[in-house]
């Protein structure tokens, strides 16, 4: 199977060829003193910790005598004018790669001869000598700054010191594109259109590396999981189904994401995943190697990539290891497939639809959720899940009936209550359930709206409260309908609300029935918003009316909640 990280002495005797379609060499004095500097700091390796620190992907094309270089050009010639310096003070040792340039031969000449090239007029023939040289004396200049900090320290020993360090631990992922690659077009998505690779492009080239398949059933093998992959993605586009279980509104890649929700999930609860190994110890080194490393954003790659290689250990070398080997993907794969299965039944169930999303949107970690259902049959799982959802400090406080108010508490708290009710109202309408759009109230940004603003000259001086921040008086809408309207009057506002919902545009159950007066007994006077919600309700006091069907119809979701689909 071939190794997606390669440390810098497994590049021995490897070949490598700079294009002409890529840029120049061009990191400066801050990129080369910041990567000298996180290596040295970089926790040395020992017995307990074999840690790598590793210099993102680099994309490569293999080539009759080498490789050529799609992405990683700037890391790959610091790390090789790093080497140059080695090999002065160290003549015995020599760089573990070579770099050529197609239209730039004269490069690679410089880059051998550095020490005296970046001191002559050559350092400043051409944009890559320039940079080149000034790296050369930046890393210079930085061995001479530790001598002169440490004591009985001397340039040599610094030198040696970092490239011990380099060779066992700095690393590379190491992403083969395949033969008929269009290497032009990749390196303008990866380069010019600033599309990285991201862990998904790098697990699915590590799921589906050929040596990872039988051969006699290669094509079926690769083509089964290529199939499931993209039924998953094609699944994760539904901006239904995805804003129901994820907040993140702009994202490179879904799948990347379910694959940080696995990896989350895998470490907060490792012993889920024990029956991908064949030996508990191999759980226990994987969640060891992974850990201090959840808020690297190539976490995902680094855990899949661990999970593998913890499948060779026992027998490496051996042809019998990639039974061994073929189960352990097979076992990744699955739990893939089974948290995607699992989102989608929870997706699925009229039930669990609005809880987890209410969840969800009130910032609940899924996993969490995953957690709690795990051996708990389905009704103790709702329970949980709504005893969860009762346990948020806004919900507490409204339930005890203390006071919120849009002065008291904040805006997110307010939306999230708001939210409750919304859901509530569907949930407990009847048999016949609506769902409630999770994705149109995550694409749009939502006001607290004051449904009868301080202008609103429609109430009689006696009603009228300036201004009213009293929960009997706010509801949900969105930001364009708000500004839109701004401080109308009641109204004008409702024809406004009526006109856009027959238009087809979402507006929440709860405001609309606002506007249709749907909690107040008096429907005939539909021109105000009267009354205050901290008195008795009554026929002309729509707040308070609004404040006890809020309170009825929350209570009856907790009390009441259906314990089976419909």
């Amino acid at each position: 199977m071939n190794d997606m990280i390669k440390t810098m002495n497994k590049l021995e005797e490897y070949h490598f060829h700079i294009p002409d379609y890529q840029r120049n060499y061009r990191w400066k004095a801050k990129e080369v003193t910041d990567l000298l500097n996180d290596i040295q700091t970089f926790p040395s390796s020992n017995e307990k910790n074999n840690r790598m620190y590793c210099l993102q992907p680099l994309i490569v094309k293999k080539q009759d005598n080498g490789y050529e270089v799609v992405d990683g050009q700037q890391r790959l010639t610091t790390m090789a004018i790093f080497m140059q310096i080695v090999k002065d003070m160290r003549p015995l040792c020599k760089s573990p790669f070579t770099l050529t340039y197609e239209t730039r031969e004269e490069s690679g000449d410089f880059l051998k001869n550095i020490k005296e090239s970046s001191t002559s007029a050559m350092a400043e023939a051409n944009i890559d000598f320039y940079h080149m040289s000034h790296a050369y004396q930046t890393m210079m200049e930085w061995i001479h700054h530790q001598v002169n900090v440490s004591t009985n320290t001397d340039c040599t020993q610094v030198v040696d010191a970092l490239y011990t360090k380099i060779m066992q631990q700095v690393c590379f992922i190491w992403y083969e594109v395949p033969p008929e690659t269009n290497v032009i077009d990749l390196f303008n998505r990866v380069n010019m259109g600033k599309i990285p690779l991201t862990n998904a492009d790098l697990i699915k080239a590590l799921l589906l590396n050929k040596d990872n398949f039988d051969q006699h059933t290669l094509d079926y093998d690769q083509a089964e999981m290529s199939i499931a992959w993209e039924r998953i993605e094609h699944g994760l586009a539904n901006d239904a189904f995805w804003y129901f279980f994820n907040n993140k509104q702009r994202t490179s890649s879904r799948m990347n994401d379910l694959f940080g929700l696995f990896a989350n999930d895998f470490v907060k609860n490792s012993q889920k995943y024990r029956d991908i190994f064949d030996d508990p110890s191999q759980l226990q080194e994987v969640i060891h190697k992974v850990k201090g490393l959840e808020n690297n954003p190539l976490f995902s790659f680094y855990l899949c990539n661990e999970i593998i290689q913890a499948g060779q250990k026992e027998q490496p070398h051996k042809k019998e290891d990639k039974p061994r080997v073929r189960s352990v993907i097979k076992g990744l794969w699955q739990e893939i497939e089974n948290l995607d299965a699992l989102i989608h039944s929870w997706y699925d169930s009229p039930t669990y639809y609005h809880l987890v999303g209410l969840l969800i949107t009130f910032d609940k970690p899924l996993y969490e959720l995953v957690t709690m259902g795990l051996g708990q049959r389905k009704s103790q799982m709702v329970k949980n899940l709504l005893d969860t959802i009762k346990g948020e400090k806004i919900v507490t406080k409204f339930l005890e009936d203390e006071d919120i108010s849009y002065q008291n508490t904040n805006r997110k708290d307010l939306r999230n209550l708001l939210l409750l009710f919304n859901i509530a109202t569907l949930v407990t309408k009847g048999e016949q359930q609506v769902r409630f759009p999770f994705d149109l109230y995550k694409i749009y940004d939502w006001d607290i709206e004051h449904i009868h603003a301080s202008a609103d000259k429609s109430a009689s001086e006696d009603d009228k409260v300036i201004p009213d921040n009293s929960l009997g008086n706010l509801t949900l809408l969105d930001k364009g309908t708000n500004r839109s309207y701004q401080n109308k009057p009641f109204k004008e506002k409702r024809a406004i609300i009526l006109e856009r919902d027959q238009a087809g545009l979402f507006i929440p159950v709860c405001t609309k029935n606002i506007f249709i007066k749907a909690y107040s007994p008096n429907h005939t006077d539909l021109d105000g918003w009267y009354g205050d919600a901290h008195e008795e309700p009554t026929d002309r006091n729509d707040k308070a009316n609004y404040l006890t069907a809020m309170k009825d119809i929350i209570q009856k979701f907790f009390n009441t909640h259906p314990r089976r689909d419909h």
